[in-house]
């Protein structure tokens, strides 16, 4: 018999999960679930705001106890992605996709069509990832970078105005 600290939440092994491959866009993520036989269980968009990735996480917790979600490194617009999930409490990953020769491949390039082949690279446990810098390392720098704008801001204007 199996222990049962292996056993999934619904029943079956522990690696019966459910993986979640998100494709980032400016204004929407598209969501493709599937199941570790490689089954879609459900397409979703969800609006990419923080309040809304955070609602879309917190829905994603309950209803797949033992989930994990992998995003594409889009520019900046993972981090709000990322952050949220990780908050959850969701085990996540940060995919690069120059590696994820996969998706480049694909005859037709969409977030919707990105999303389930991330999901698919994560159910095989083949994602590979890029290095993330922990949550206090990633605020720090963000702080950083917004007194660096300010500074060359003040001083642009300083300039400007003496200069007329």
């Amino acid at each position: 018999a199996s222990d049962p600290s292996e056993r999934h939440p619904k029943g079956g092994d522990k690696r019966m999960r459910e993986n979640i491959g998100i494709g980032i866009g400016k204004r929407k993520c598209d969501v493709c679930v599937i199941d570790s036989k490689g089954n879609v269980l459900e397409r979703r968009q969800y609006q990419n705001t923080p309040v809304e990735a955070e609602k879309f996480a917190e829905e994603m917790a309950r209803k797949y106890k033992k989930c994990r979600v992998a995003c594409e490194i889009t520019g900046n617009m993972w981090n709000i992605t990322f952050n949220v999930f990780e908050g959850a409490g969701i085990e996540t990953k940060l995919a690069n996709t120059f590696k994820m020769a996969i998706i480049a491949k694909t005859g037709k390039k969409t977030d919707k069509v990105d999303a389930e082949k991330i999901a698919q690279i994560m159910r095989m446990d083949m994602i590979p990832e890029c290095y993330v810098l922990s949550a206090d390392i990633r605020c720090t720098v963000h702080r950083k970078s917004k007194i660096h704008k300010l500074k060359s801001k003040r001083r642009n204007w300083i300039k400007n105005t003496w200069s007329k």
